[in-house]
C-alpha cells in the first residue's frame, strides 16, 4: 500500500510540475524553448544578424533569452541601439544579443531591463561603458562584452555593479585600466582580459577584489608578470600565455608554491630567459605539485572559444637552451649558463680597462631583448644613441620612480646605474625585476668597454 501511495504521489507531483511549465504561446520556429536549471529559456540561433525574431511569439514569462546570430548580415536586426523590445518580459534575468552591431543601450531600454542578472553583448561595436547605462542595470552579476571596441576601463565604469562576479572583456582593444577600476567589486571571481593590448597593470589594481579566482591575461603585451597578482590569495587559475614575459620573480614563485588555492598557471609561448634567476621557478616545476600547476594546464573554455590544454613553459634564451621546456632543465645547467656571461653587480670583482679606477654600482639594462625574434624594435637611426619610443617610455617611468637615476645608453642597450648598497647576484637580479628591468648581462667586448666608459664618466665614487 505504501508503495502504491508513493507512486501515485510522484505522479501527482509530475503532473502539477508539468502543468506549471507549459509554453504560451508556443515556441517560435527559429528558437529552441526549454529549461535551464528549471528556468524558462528561449535560445534563438540563426545564420545572420539580419534575422529578427517576432518577440510576440516568445512566452512573456521567459527568464533567459539568447539571440545568437552566427554572423553579421547586411543589416542588424537589433543594432546599433538595443531596441526596447524586451520590456514585455518582466521576469527576464538573462539577455544575450550577440553579433548585431550594438553600440549602446538607450535609457528607455535599460529601464525595462532592471531585473537582469546576466548581460551578454559579445561581438558588437560597444566603445564605452558609459553607453550601456550600467547605473540602471545595477543588479548585473555577469557582464560579457568580449569582441567589442573598448579601449580602456576607467575608474567609474564598473562602480554601479556592486554584485558583479564575472567580467569578460576579451578580444577588445584595451590598453589601459585605471588602478581603481575594480574597486568595490568585492564579489568578482572571474576576470577575462585575453586578447587585448595591455602592457602593464597598476600594482594596486587587484587590492580590492579579494575573491578573484580566475584571471586570464593571455595574449596581451606584458613584459613582466603584473606585481598585483601576488596579492590574490584565492587565485586558482591564471593564464599569462603569449605575452613577452622573460622571467618569474622568486617572490611570486614562493607565493604560488605555498598557496593552497593555485591550480593552474599558463605561461607557455613567452620568451623565457632560462638563466640562474629562473632557478627557483625551475625547482618548483620539477616537483610533483609544481609540474601539475605549470605543465598540466587544462584547456581554456570561455563564452566564445575552447582552446587546447597547454604544456610546460619553454626557454627561448640562451641559445643553448632554446626550445627546452623548464621541467627538463637542471640547476647546474642554469648555473653554467650564468657562468658563461660576464655579470656586473654591486662592487663586482672585475679587472677594469687601463686608466679606469672607480667603484661599480648595480647595472640594469632598460631594453634587454625580451621579445621573440619576430618582435624587434629598432633604434632610431637619426643619431648613434637615439632612443625608440619603447625606450623613452621606460626611461620616463624610471625617472618618475627614481628621480636621481643615472642612465646611459650605448650601442646595444641603455643602462641604469643605481647606488643601493652591496647585493649578491640573486638579490640584485630580483631588485631589477621588481622595478621592471633586468640585471645586466654583457654579451661582448664592445658592450663591456662601453659600460666601463660610462662608469668612468660618472666621475664620482659609487660606494
Amino acid at each position: 500500500m505504501n508503495k502504491i501511495q508513493v507512486c501515485v504521489f510522484a505522479n501527482i507531483l509530475i503532473a502539477v510540475f508539468g502543468a506549471d511549465i507549459v509554453w504560451n504561446p508556443p515556441c517560435p520556429t527559429s528558437c529552441t524553448c526549454d529549461f535551464e536549471r528549471g528556468q524558462k529559456r528561449a535560445e534563438c540561433e540563426f545564420e545572420s544578424s539580419s534575422f529578427r525574431v517576432n518577440m510576440t511569439d516568445v512566452d512573456s514569462d521567459v527568464l533567459l533569452l539568447d539571440i545568437l546570430p552566427l554572423s553579421r548580415g547586411e543589416v542588424d536586426a537589433y543594432g546599433p541601439s538595443l531596441p526596447d523590445l524586451f520590456g514585455q518580459f518582466p521576469k527576464l534575468l538573462r539577455l544575450s544579443v550577440r553579433n548585431n552591431g550594438i553600440t549602446n543601450i538607450p535609457v528607455g531600454t535599460a529601464t525595462n531591463l532592471t531585473r537582469l542578472h546576466y548581460l551578454d553583448l559579445s561581438g558588437n561595436n560597444i566603445r564605452d561603458f558609459i553607453d550601456l547605462h550600467l547605473e540602471i542595470l545595477d543588479d548585473i552579476v555577469s557582464l560579457q562584452l568580449s569582441g567589442n571596441l573598448l579601449d580602456n576601463i576607467d575608474g567609474n565604469d564598473l562602480k554601479p555593479l556592486r554584485n558583479l562576479t564575472t567580467l569578460g572583456v576579451s578580444g577588445n582593444h584595451i590598453s589601459r585600466i585605471d588602478a581603481s577600476a575594480f574597486d568595490g567589486l568585492v564579489y568578482l571571481s572571474f576576470l577575462n582580459l585575453q586578447d587585448n593590448n595591455l602592457e602593464e597593470l597598476a600594482p594596486s589594481i587587484f587590492d580590492n577584489i579579494p575573491r578573484l579566482n580566475f584571471l586570464n591575461l593571455k595574449h596581451n603585451e606584458f613584459r613582466e608578470i603584473p606585481r598585483g597578482i601576488q596579492k590574490l590569495q584565492l587565485l586558482g587559475i591564471v593564464f599569462l600565455n603569449q605575452n613577452f614575459i622573460r622571467t618569474v620573480p622568486v617572490e611570486l614563485v614562493r607565493i604560488w608554491n605555498s598557496s593552497p588555492a593555485i591550480e593552474a598557471i599558463g605561461l607557455d609561448k613567452n620568451p623565457l630567459l632560462c638563466n640562474f634567476a629562473l632557478a627557483p621557478f625551475v625547482r618548483w616545476a620539477k616537483t610533483p605539485s609544481g609540474f601539475s600547476v605549470l605543465c598540466q594546464v587544462p584547456k581554456l573554455t570561455t563564452a566564445n572559444a575552447t582552446e587546447n590544454s597547454t604544456g610546460c613553459p619553454v626557454c627561448i634564451a640562451p641559445e643553448t637552451m632554446n626550445g627546452r621546456d623548464i621541467s627538463t632543465l637542471t640547476i647546474r645547467e642554469l648555473s653554467s649558463s650564468q657562468a658563461n656571461m660576464t655579470v656586473l653587480a654591486d662592487n663586482a670583482t672585475l679587472t677594469p680597462p687601463a686608466g679606469t679606477d672607480f667603484g661599480y654600482a648595480l647595472l640594469i639594462t632598460l631594453d634587454f631583448p625580451r621579445a621573440p625574434t619576430d618582435f624587434s624594435p629598432k633604434r632610431n637611426a637619426s643619431g648613434p644613441f637615439a632612443l625608440t619610443t619603447l625606450e623613452n617610455d621606460t626611461m620616463a617611468k624610471l625617472s618618475e620612480f627614481m628621480p636621481s637615476a643615472i642612465v646611459h645608453c650605448g650601442t646595444f642597450k641603455c643602462y641604469f646605474f643605481s647606488v643601493k648598497g652591496v647585493r649578491e647576484w640573486r638579490t640584485a637580479a630580483y631588485y631589477c625585476q621588481a622595478i621592471g628591468l633586468d640585471l645586466v648581462e654583457i654579451g661582448n667586448a664592445t658592450e663591456q668597454n662601453e659600460i666601463f666608459q660610462f662608469g668612468k664618466s660618472i666621475a664620482r665614487p659609487l660606494y
